[in-house]
């Protein structure tokens, strides 16, 4: 992320630098119009990478989102804020996807890596002002329910390597309807076929907001 002020000093960056290694920074975002029809609200990363070397010095838990809000059409905003589910429990990943469908909001990420669980997460605000969220949703768990396959099924609460199906990607959310939205992720595969271990397949899920 890059910020500037006016039209004479140069863009500044605002990411950083861990003990010589670019971590990533505040380069993953997104943003919504909530419900009120006049706030918006940003949700950013302050991490980088997996949170696990070569993205970041050292081993760590993958720092918490932020959000931040304006109701002044961007002019100002508030003070960077972590952002945590209804438990106390941390939320954040990698790239987050925010979507607004009706007056909820529905936030994912990218592959939540922490010891003992590989998996995406899907959080939501029932009212649509981006404070309070439900404890996070495990799509590697619905995953499993829907596919027919057992070759497609993901392995979430164990530590997983390359040679275990889990989900390794980013996330999209797309809006279908005024209750409805779909949400595209990524897998990493194990056939058993040699020629096919490796492979990558994408899948979608509905999810329908109340």
């Amino acid at each position: 992320m890059f910020a500037k002020s006016d039209s004479r000093p140069p863009l500044r960056n605002l990411g950083r630098k861990r003990k010589g290694v670019f971590a990533a920074g505040p380069n993953e975002h997104d943003l919504t119009l909530l419900s009120d029809g006049k706030t918006l609200m940003v949700v950013t990363r302050i991490d980088g990478g997996d949170g696990r070397p070569p993205y970041c010095a050292s081993q760590h838990t993958v720092k918490n989102y932020h959000s931040l809000f304006s109701t002044d059409g961007g002019t100002t905003w508030t003070k960077p804020t972590p952002m945590r589910d209804v438990t106390g429990r941390g939320i954040g990943t990698a790239y987050p996807r925010l979507l607004k469908v009706g007056n909820t909001l529905l936030l994912s990420g990218g592959r939540l890596m922490t010891e003992g669980l590989i998996d995406i997460e899907l959080w939501v605000n029932s009212d649509g002002m981006g404070k309070v969220w439900d404890q996070a949703h495990s799509i590697s768990y619905q995953h499993n329910r829907n596919v027919v396959n057992p070759l497609h099924k993901l392995f979430w609460q164990v530590n997983t390597t390359d040679s275990t199906n889990s989900t390794t990607s980013y996330t999209s959310l797309v809006p279908v309807s005024e209750t409805e939205a779909v949400i595209l992720y990524e897998c990493h595969m194990v056939s058993g076929d040699p020629m096919k271990v490796g492979a990558h397949g994408a899948f979608s899920m509905k999810i329908t907001v109340a």
